[in-house]
């Protein structure tokens, strides 16, 4: 349960408005379908909750799946800015440096979908993401 609310908690850092019941029940489903589909570790998942960059090629593939089930990321791999900036509570401390965060990062993107998850997960730590969320 620990890790389940570990990664509600990271996923904020791409989507961070107030979850209602539905959004959490949601949530919880794409995060099982991914992490079923990627057969992502809990030793990587517990090093993530820790604030480490992590490049593992399950990790990146099972980010890709939760971005793309909540429409952050558009058709052609990139993150979705207009649907991002939508779900940032604009009252909160962290939206300024979020909306930040995400206009950079936006120009990060590869071919490959993992990839490109891999490089806005790294995007988010170099502008203090996981920082401002997790304290």
């Amino acid at each position: 349960m620990k890790l389940l609310v570990a990664l509600l908690v990271l996923h904020v850092g791409f989507a961070s408005a107030a979850f209602t019941g539905a959004d959490l029940v949601r949530f919880q489903r794409t995060l099982e379908k991914c992490r079923n589909r990627h057969n992502v570790r809990d030793e990587i998942l517990e090093r993530v909750v820790d604030r480490e960059i992590v490049d593992d090629p399950n990790f990146n593939c099972f980010v890709s799946c939760l971005l793309e089930g909540h429409n952050l990321l558009t058709e052609d791999g990139s993150l979705n800015v207009p649907v991002a900036m939508s779900l940032i509570p604009q009252d909160a401390d962290f939206a300024q440096p979020l909306t930040h965060a995400f206009n950079t990062c936006s120009t990060r993107r590869d071919p490959d979908k993992c990839k490109t998850a891999q490089l806005l997960f790294a995007c988010m730590h170099e502008n203090k993401i996981p920082d401002l969320l997790f304290g």
